[in-house]
């Protein structure tokens, strides 16, 4: 494991239900990859993922990602930023994503704040680096999700991840979307 940062989960999706990997993917990867931008509440472009990601029966060949600390899944020019905080409703309702720390994460430049995508062997890796929660520049952390081509995720987050600021929240997870009320 790289130094100072904590692997919160490794999961697969299977059949409609997560399961704990039995093999997990490298530690945390220090090279970000391609600045994708420094936002507060955005969508950025759809990425080519070289390594598809298998999810739910679905071959997923390109994502979306926000600057909320989540990935669309498909290039459906989404306008939705998930601003300001992840809710289980949220996740459900929506079209399929998975959610590193989803939350109402900024990335402003400084000191390479920014939203990176790194496409390597056998994996896709989305990095907030140098974010912090909405209003509160001082607390500043990196978010990681890695997608691996096998289906199986990870998140890695640095032990200053925190969520302070009153009504947000910050949730990891995975959903196929779909569902209403």
């Amino acid at each position: 494991m790289h130094r100072g940062f904590v692997l919160a989960t490794t999961m697969v999706a299977v059949l409609g239900g997560l399961v704990r990997s039995q093999t997990s993917l490298p530690c945390y990867e220090a090279t970000f990859g391609t600045l994708l931008g420094s936002a507060d509440d955005v969508v950025f472009p759809a990425i080519t993922l070289n390594a598809p990601f298998p999810l739910f029966g679905t071959l997923w060949l390109q994502a979306e990602v926000s600057s909320n600390g989540f990935v669309w899944l498909g290039a459906l020019n989404n306008p939705d930023s998930g601003c300001c905080a992840g809710t289980g409703a949220g996740l459900v309702a929506g079209a399929v994503r998975v959610c590193a720390m989803w939350n109402d994460l900024v990335t402003d430049g400084t000191n390479g704040s920014g939203v990176y995508h790194a496409s390597l062997p056998g994996r896709e890796v989305i990095t907030w680096a140098n974010a912090f929660e909405s209003y509160d520049p001082t607390v500043r952390f990196t978010v990681q999700l890695q997608l691996a081509s096998s289906g199986v995720f990870t998140v890695w987050y640095h032990p200053n991840t925190t969520v302070n600021q009153m009504p947000h929240t910050g949730l990891c997870g995975v959903s196929p979307g779909g569902v209403a009320d």
